[in-house]
């Protein structure tokens, strides 16, 4: 078992974290992962390198990573200058760009209808991502198809509002939860 898969077990709840003022809360948290939703080129090095300081993994979803694009160039920049812990995206060729540089990846995937769920399961097993994030969060039963199908290790978020969606999601086999509602996080 990898060693980020390791703390994002420890972790079970990562804080999602969407605007500046999250950033604090987040790194005072007891969370050991944390993941950077929303962040633009000229603050993303700053941020990582205050999370790396303040003892937190740290992924980025490169897909809302503002004034880059999402093209090789852009991920061998990323994981050679900005050095995040991983990355997050929805799109395979990050995926595998990301791969190849020997990052840690999470493929999002975004579970809407039974079309959205077979894709989603195509490009995992294609892209060899070491998790997959469904989204919504609340969709537990999920989890087990594609920890069967995939065998990448699963991570739930989106529309998590109770304890109890976290609990039923690591019950039903999630490695842990992305929440951005701070009122979850460990502090």
């Amino acid at each position: 078992m990898s060693q980020l898969i390791k703390l994002l077990k420890e972790t079970k709840i990562v804080p999602a974290i969407k605007t500046t003022s999250q950033l604090e809360s987040a790194v005072e948290s007891k969370a050991k992962v944390l993941f950077l939703l929303k962040s633009n080129i000229s603050e993303v090095k700053n941020v990582v390198d205050l999370c790396h300081a303040r003892g937190k993994r740290v992924f980025v979803h490169l897909d809302l990573l503002e004034g880059l694009a999402n093209d090789d160039e852009a991920v061998k920049y990323v994981s050679e200058v900005i050095r995040p812990d991983g990355i997050i995206s929805t799109k395979n060729s990050v995926i595998k760009s990301a791969k190849q540089y020997g990052m840690f990846c999470v493929f999002r995937v975004f579970l809407i209808d039974s079309h959205s769920v077979q894709t989603a399961l195509v490009n995992s097993q294609k892209n060899k991502a070491d998790a997959v994030e469904i989204l919504p969060g609340i969709l537990p039963e999920m989890i087990g198809v594609f920890k069967k199908e995939t065998g990448a290790e699963v991570i739930t978020g989106g529309l998590i509002s109770s304890r109890k969606h976290i609990d039923d999601a690591i019950a039903h086999g999630a490695i842990c939860c992305s929440v951005s509602k701070e009122c979850f996080w460990c502090k």
